[in-house]
């Protein structure tokens, strides 16, 4: 089954979607226990993360859902809890200013090589009269109809936000020292290649990490190339037992699969339980969960005659239902995510889990378009996280 590319090569990878879809011999599972248990509760009916029981005198008995029954740590309870928090980026840890070494300043080399991506220089306000891209002018006319807010440090492409986390779900490699960060992730990567597979998001994220091989670790461009490779689909890898493998199924998958999107998603998902991925093994699998679309939601889309998207500066308090324009998916979709991937009843594989979504949630003030980010910008913390967990998993 094929994974989905850009939104302009919809037309070519969908199908495929929908006949895997159909060929599937997967059942879709039942809602799982937690949503039966949290329906029975009015009171909580509307957060997945509570279970409760009334005692007698009425009161609620709220059951810590980020622990299974042995009191082990339960990643479904996690995951879901953050996603469903008041405050999903709070939750996770937050943007700090930080104008200082550990912001993102990327050299003019640095900057040429991340304008290579099509979708992502938000720097350059002519870059539009420099290429008949399609993408670029959108984004021009976007601007000069004040539909794109960005914010400052966005715009000079010298983004001063930090990503800091106590939660090692969500923790960063922190680059506050410059030569101990590179040696950092020279130890993370080893002599792997990370095979990047997903969408034109995925391929912007293969980009910044291309950019920052060669012009922060000072690979050449062509090892730069052998360690980060961008995929649209798993069987395009051709792997080692030492590779990793980082993929999305999202923004292209949602509401254009039909009205009952939720459970052919569902499906979608399982589905790749049972791909090969180049036979890199399930402990270096991770599945990257989906960002929301920072169109404001009721006020237009990607295929709509108009639209709004984004913020001026980075938003601690921001909510999914703030997003999401004509088509609001989060965080529908990724609990979608997490019931395949974590809950107890999935035996078949165990992939991990990068959840950058909770982190981008607040910073819609990055948008390139209501869909993608800008470059530079927060994009480079998706990478930082990933270094942070490899190198974990090496201590470990």
């Amino acid at each position: 089954m094929a994974f989905y590319a850009c939104k302009w090569s919809l037309s070519i990878f969908i199908p495929v979607l929908l006949l895997a879809l159909v060929s599937s011999t997967f059942k879709i599972s039942d809602t799982i226990e937690i949503k039966k248990k949290a329906n029975q509760n009015q009171n909580h009916s509307k957060d997945p993360t509570v279970l409760a029981n009334e005692d007698k005198d009425n009161k609620p008995k709220v059951k810590d859902i980020t622990k299974d029954t042995d009191n082990e740590f339960n990643e479904f309870g996690f995951y879901t809890k953050v996603h469903y928090s008041s405050f999903p980026a709070k939750e996770a840890g937050e943007w700090v200013y930080k104008p200082g070494i550990q912001a993102i300043h990327p050299s003019q080399d640095h900057l040429i090589c991340l304008d290579q991506e099509r979708q992502g220089n938000c720097h350059d306000e002519n870059a539009w009269k420099k290429s008949n891209d399609i993408a670029k002018k959108s984004r021009h006319n976007s601007m000069t109809s004040n539909a794109i807010a960005n914010s400052p440090g966005i715009l000079s492409a010298n983004d001063p936000w930090v990503w800091q986390s106590q939660l090692p779900q969500y923790r960063v490699l922190s680059n506050e020292d410059p030569a101990k960060y590179k040696q950092q992730v020279q130890e993370a990567l080893r002599n792997s290649t990370i095979y990047l597979v997903g969408d034109s998001l995925t391929r912007q994220w293969s980009q910044a990490m291309r950019c920052e091989f060669i012009h922060v670790l000072g690979m050449s461009s062509e090892e730069a190339n052998e360690r980060v490779k961008f995929v649209s689909q798993p069987i395009e890898i051709h792997a080692t037992e030492r590779d990793y493998a980082v993929f999305n199924l999202g923004h292209h998958v949602g509401y254009k699969l039909g009205s009952n999107w939720t459970e052919s998603y569902r499906a979608l998902l399982k589905s790749t339980l049972t791909s090969p991925f180049g036979g890199i093994p399930d402990s270096n699998i991770f599945f990257r969960t989906t960002t929301v679309r920072h169109f404001l939601k009721g006020a237009g889309d990607w295929d709509t005659n108009s639209s709004k998207s984004g913020s001026v500066e980075p938003q601690m308090d921001a909510k999914w239902s703030m997003y999401g324009g004509s088509r609001p998916e989060q965080p529908t979709q990724n609990r979608i995510a997490f019931e395949v991937f974590l809950h107890r009843n999935n035996s078949i594989r165990k992939f991990q889990i990068l959840d950058t979504s909770p982190m981008m949630l607040a910073r819609g003030d990055s948008s390139f378009d209501g869909s993608h980010f800008c470059l530079p910008g927060p994009m480079e913390y998706w990478s930082r996280m990933l270094y942070y967990r490899l190198l974990q998993k090496q201590h470990d």
